[in-house]
């Protein structure tokens, strides 16, 4: 208890003795001098603060004043002091690098002055780079449709192609929805905007390549069904429909819901339309019959115009980056 007490007894003196000691006249002005600038600290080699006689840039002394801006005053002096420090110890280093950098880059912007540009080359070597940003699961997809409607008809018989076609059409339009709209939950269209190849030409080059793909696809379809002796025109309606009433439907719902929930929305349209091409042929197997020929040609073409009603109206919302077509489905 007496240990205790006279420990308490000695905090309290010092607490008064550092109390008036920051009362006291030459603490104030040592502060404010501080506050200045006049007394700039320095960090020494063993790691401790010292004080250093070379007066801070301009603009680098802070203003004056007293009360608890003082540490700040120090660490910002500290601050410079290193600061020259690491210019000092730099040397001519620096000022050469900074020169080559300056150099390097006037050299690139007098090539590109000089060189003729061709906007056609561009693009077109542009929409081939977009090829390897594609994934790799989206490659085995496609793959993986061209080997069903190569080999259904020889595995499966004549009597499933009607299912097997339609449901290969949805798929497919599935597979080329989820990569066409990829980048739409992003929120980079106002960087993309910026470039040279914006985020229109990202979405051109990726519906072409995946229009190409499914062109490859149908060829595929038609060589193997003619060298089975089926009808291939009709196969081809059977799939053709499908997948163009899964595009055009996949952009509709896609382009009227926030962006987070685009490919969602896209994928869910897209795999009702799988499953309604199933069950399609056991609820109206006459639709599938040589006489309603006409209804699938009918069908193609009007969800032809319905599709490039909607890639147009696709391509016009990424130009804005979808705020539009956001700002009308919240309202």
């Amino acid at each position: 208890m007496v240990a205790r007490a006279h420990r308490g007894a000695e905090s309290r003196a010092k607490t008064e003795d550092d109390s008036r000691f920051e009362g006291s006249e030459e603490f104030q002005s040592d502060r404010r001098g501080r506050c200045k600038g006049d007394v700039p600290l320095r960090r020494s080699s063993d790691g401790t603060c010292a004080c250093d006689d070379k007066a801070l840039e301009a603009g680098d002394a802070p203003d004056s004043g007293d009360g608890p801006r003082s540490l700040e005053c120090d660490v910002r002096a500290l601050y410079a002091a290193e600061r020259d420090e690491l210019r000092a110890s730099q040397g001519d280093a620096r000022d050469d690098l900074i020169a080559a950098c300056v150099s390097a880059c006037e050299r690139e912007v007098e090539q590109m002055r000089g060189a003729p540009v061709d906007d056609r080359a561009l693009i077109r070597s542009f929409a081939r780079a977009q090829l390897r940003f594609i994934p790799r699961s989206t490659w085995a997809g496609l793959a993986g449709v061209a080997l069903i409607v190569a080999a259904g008809a020889n595995v499966l018989g004549t009597h499933a192609l009607p299912q097997l076609f339609s449901a290969a059409g949805s798929l497919l339009a599935l597979i080329c929805l989820a990569n066409v709209m990829r980048s739409r939950g992003f929120g980079m269209a106002e960087l993309e905007s910026s470039c040279r190849f914006n985020a229109v030409a990202v979405v051109l080059a990726r519906m072409f390549a995946m229009g190409m793909g499914s062109v490859a696809i149908l060829a595929v379809a038609g060589c193997s069904l003619g060298a089975a002796g089926v009808d291939a025109l009709r196969c081809l309606l059977w799939m053709g429909a499908p997948y163009l009433v899964t595009c055009a439907g996949g952009l509709t719902c896609a382009r009227r819901v926030a962006s987070c929930d685009a490919r969602t929305a896209a994928v869910a349209w897209s795999a009702g339309v799988v499953a309604i091409s199933v069950v399609f042929y056991q609820a109206a197997p006459g639709a599938y019959a040589s006489t309603a020929l006409w209804l699938w040609a009918l069908a193609c073409v009007g969800s032809a115009a319905w599709l490039s009603v909607e890639v147009r109206a696709w391509i016009v919302a990424s130009a804005s980056g979808f705020v539009a077509g956001a700002q009308a489905s919240r309202a």
